[in-house]
């Protein structure tokens, strides 16, 4: 059976925009957390953990998973 290409872009299309929009709220959030009076508080390990969500969110390091390994 094959696959139609208009179903598989509007699930595309679909993916595209909630990750653009959960993309956005994780960049916010980040950049409220480092421009807050808090920051300068918090230990080093609170700001290592964002910076490396931080890091892994823009590059797109996907968690290892045994899932991911298979595809």
């Amino acid at each position: 059976m094959a696959v139609s290409l208009t179903n598989t872009f509007g699930m595309a299309l679909i993916s595209f925009f909630i990750d653009a929009v959960l993309y956005g709220i994780g960049s916010l959030l980040t950049f409220q957390y480092f421009r807050s009076a808090v920051f300068p508080d918090d230990r080093w390990s609170v700001w290592l953990t964002v910076s490396t969500l931080l890091y892994a969110f823009i590059h797109r390091v996907p968690p290892d998973l045994p899932t991911l390994s298979v595809l």
